[in-house]
Order: structure tokens, then sequence, then C-alpha cells
């Protein structure tokens, strides 16, 4: 007996180390939390208990596993919950993200520059005299320019929501976010963590990190330059 229980004590670690293996192949960090590459998992022989390795730890059972394979070659979008977790089947992609609470209060922005510069919430607000230090090559990243002329204070900084709409930077005409972010082919997660600055009558300034608003533009009338930076 005591032999047989070294043998199967041997056999679990064998188990443990090539499980561990399979996922440092299909599973890497994303973000606050993990995805599952789905063309990976779908060439490994035995999908059903690689794919309950990787997310029992997250609290999803034996019984959801089912559930989740028979989602993988549906259309994305569904997303599954256990105690701890929400596990989202993406296109090409099982995303797995701690539960949290997406409702992100408004932050209100007051005008408070000192020697042309301020800070709030993550973002550096800079006037810029000098035109020739304004440059569109990163501008709908971390960076936007705007004609500061056109802003009256507070601004806003709210999640977006479902019915928002802007005006594409180097675009005409308007869009729908919701939209937009398919274009970008954004996954429901990634679109949760996105922020929005906002006028203070309630124009969409900058989706912050992606694209700032055509109507917001530094134009050859511009006289006070506002750059933003995300830090």
């Amino acid at each position: 007996m005591h032999g047989t229980m070294h043998i199967l004590r041997q056999q679990h670690e064998v188990y443990a180390d090539h499980i561990e293996s399979v996922k440092a192949q299909i599973m890497k960090p994303y973000q606050d939390g993990y995805a599952i590459d789905l063309k990976k998992l779908k060439t490994l022989a035995h999908v059903e208990t690689y794919l309950f390795e990787c997310l029992f730890p997250f609290g999803i059972n034996a019984a959801q596993i089912d559930d989740i394979l028979e989602a993988i070659d549906n259309e994305p979008g569904r997303i599954f919950t256990s105690k701890s977790h929400r596990i989202l089947k993406d296109r090409n992609f099982i995303l797995i993200r701690p539960l949290s609470s997406d409702e992100s209060p408004e932050i209100k922005i007051d005008y408070n520059f000192k020697d042309n510069c301020m800070h709030c919430a993550s973002l550096a607000f800079e006037l810029v005299n000098d035109r020739s230090r304004v440059t569109y090559k990163d501008a709908n990243q971390n960076v936007a320019y705007i004609d500061a002329s056109k802003l009256t204070f507070p601004l806003y900084i709210r999640k977006w929501k479902y019915g928002d709409i802007f005006y594409p930077f180097g675009m005409k005409g308007k869009k729908k976010l919701s939209d937009y972010f398919t274009d970008l082919k954004l996954s429901l997660f990634e679109k949760e963590k996105i922020n929005i600055l906002c006028n203070s009558n309630g124009d969409i300034v900058w989706i912050i990190g992606k694209r700032s608003d055509n109507r917001y533009k530094i134009t050859a009338r511009t006289n006070k330059i506002l750059k933003i930076t995300q830090y």
C-alpha cells in the first residue's frame, strides 16, 4: 500500500506538471485577468479536461464546463459567472476577469491650471502656446490636442453608455460609440473599461486612449490649444 501511494503521488505530480505546461501555452495574463486562446485550445485532445483545469481555479464547476464548451463554436458575447469571476466567450479567446463594480462614479474636473498645467484622474492637461509642438501622430492614442476655446469647465470623466454618439476625429458625420467599438473589435470587458472625457454641455471630447471628437479639433482659427495626456 505504501508503494502504491508513492506511485500515485508521482502520477499526480506528472499530471499537474503537464497541465501547467499546457496552460502556459494556451493561457496568458490579460489586463486584470487572463485570456485562453481558443485556436490553441481546440488543437488539444480532451479539450474538456484542459478547459476545466484552466477555469476551476476561478470558481467554474464541472457542470458549467459543458455550457462553456457549447458556447465556443457559437456567437461571441456569452458570459458565465462564478462567485469570484466572469468568463466571457469572445471571438478568439475566453476572457477571465474578477467580479467588480464597473459603475465608476463620474469625475468632475474643475479649472485649476498652474503654470499652464494641471492633473486630474490620470490625465495631464497642458495649455500649449507653440503650435509647432502639436503633432497628430499620437493624437488618437494617449494624447489628444483640443481647441481649448471650445471647452467650458467643469469637464467630466464618465463611463460610456449605449446611445452615446461622437464625431470621430478626421471623419465627417457622427457615429455611435457602440458601432465604433464594434469596428475596433473590442471585447465586452475592454468596452467596460473605456472612459469618456466630456465637455460641460455633455459633448464627448475624447474617448480616452482611443479617439478625439472632430468638433474639438485644432483649426487654422485655433489660438488656444489644450494638450491632454493619459498616463
